[in-house]
């Protein structure tokens, strides 16, 4: 699941940055657009197949997963725009640490609220 979003999310970054000129601030509109794709895919699997979460009502769980999808994706975008598009740093490896802390954060805040369990 992770190495297929990622992939995803990278793709989209990648042909941004190449497509869109400077002025569309290519960076944070890649990051942006593969996020949105990745989080598609993404709450698919997970509730399927990384947090087996299928008889759990899915509005709740889709509601606490976009929410969160959301607030890390501009988190992400903000970093991604100051540090690349604004400050001039190498564009795939600030991807690449932002992903990093972003993958993190998402599992734990996945697993413990976006999907999480009742107790019984």
């Amino acid at each position: 699941m992770g190495v297929s979003n990622t992939a995803l999310g990278y793709g989209f970054f990648q042909l941004a940055l190449h497509v869109l000129p400077a002025r569309a601030l290519p960076a944070t509109s890649g990051w942006i657009a593969g996020y949105t794709v990745g989080t598609c895919w993404s709450f698919y699997w997970n509730r399927r197949w990384t947090f087996r979460s299928t008889t759990a009502p899915i509005a709740g769980q889709a509601a606490r997963f976009v929410t969160l999808q959301a607030v890390l994706g501009l988190l992400s975008a903000a970093a991604i725009g100051l540090t690349v598009d604004h400050l001039g740093f190498p564009a795939t490896l600030t991807w690449v640490c932002v992903t990093a802390v972003i993958t993190v954060v998402n599992f734990l805040l996945s697993r413990h609220w976006a999907f999480r369990q009742k107790s019984a």
